[in-house]
């Protein structure tokens, strides 16, 4: 998006062998967390070794789930473990260490979970709201765009970011500048203010 953004992909791992080891994920998130305001981990497909490694290191953890009901099993069981293992407490400090992320609505139809129900199941606000957008996302893989060069794209861009807002310095800021969102004022707007760029 613009060159204070970096990426260290992986996708050219092996897929039949030991990824890398938990200890070594450790040091590089050390690493990189000296050089840089903000790291994001990708833990989706993640060993569970690393996926808790990163989750001790964590200042927010997004939690992704889908309207259905094994996914929302999955997801409640996984947000009691993060609880257990960084002794979450509702009156902590890292009361709000979980956003939950409510991905792919409308996939299943009648079949899945409404929003309120899951919250209520989950005891958990939803943070934001993905809607199920099979012809968009697969546009931007196809044809090889980034999700910021469109306006639906930068729209669901903004609303992860804003689950952000108690972990970034000054995205407080920016999300109350940029409550309408547009064309011109979207996720470059408020990765803008983020880098100090006009």
């Amino acid at each position: 998006v613009d060159d204070k953004l970096s990426i260290l992909a992986s996708g050219g791992d092996i897929m039949l062998e030991p990824t890398i080891e938990r200890e070594g994920l450790e040091r590089l998130l050390n690493m990189v967390m000296t050089s840089y305001p903000v790291v994001i981990f990708d833990a989706s497909c993640a060993p569970p070794e690393l996926k808790k490694a990163a989750i001790m290191m964590a200042h927010k953890v997004l939690l992704f789930t889908t309207p259905g009901l094994f996914s929302l099993r999955m997801a409640r069981t996984l947000m009691n473990e993060i609880k257990d293992v960084r002794d979450i407490s509702d009156e902590g400090d890292n009361k709000n260490l979980v956003s939950l992320i409510l991905n792919l609505r409308g996939i299943q139809g009648k079949q899945e979970v409404g929003s309120k129900e899951i919250a209520e199941m989950l005891d958990h606000k939803i943070e934001s709201i993905i809607d199920f957008q099979p012809e968009l996302f697969s546009a931007f893989k196809a044809q090889g765009k980034k999700i910021t060069s469109d306006t639906e794209g930068r729209l669901i861009s903004e609303s992860i970011i804003r689950t952000l807002h108690s972990t970034i310095p000054g995205l407080n800021n920016a999300t109350q500048e940029d409550k309408k969102p547009s064309e011109s004022s979207g996720i470059g707007s408020i990765l803008k203010k983020l880098t100090g760029k006009s």
